[in-house]
């Protein structure tokens, strides 16, 4: 794991709409999942360290998570989020998942686990 990231990541496709200053933005793609972000793929130019909404519609669609985070970093076309506020309702989600999607499930659920605030 990289040193300056809490969580491992793992490949996971979805879409998604980001709101800022109430225009809606689309989401091309949402990969590189994690508890604490992602990154993604949009055409819209969005400022660093700005709160931005981020819905992210998972698993083909079928659920729909709601975040608030900020742009880290913008590379190539793609940008790292780092989520700032999760409703427990969609941490639950996103850690389900990371578990149901990891290649070691219980690694993840210890790693998990193991870092205060989130259960």
């Amino acid at each position: 794991m990289d040193g300056k990231r809490r969580f491992s990541r793992m490949f996971f496709w979805g879409t998604g709409e980001i709101s800022l200053a109430g225009v809606i933005y689309p989401v091309d793609e949402i990969f590189d999942l994690a508890l604490g972000g992602c990154q993604l793929v949009t055409a819209a130019i969005l400022p660093e360290d700005e709160d931005i909404l981020l819905k992210m519609h998972l698993g083909g669609g079928s659920l729909v998570v709601d975040v608030v985070g900020h742009v880290v970093w913008v590379k190539e076309g793609r940008l790292g989020f780092r989520f700032t506020s999760v409703s427990p309702e969609s941490l639950g989600h996103i850690k389900n998942i990371l578990v149901y999607n990891a290649e070691d499930p219980e690694e993840t659920e210890r790693e998990i686990k193991g870092h205060l605030g989130i259960n």
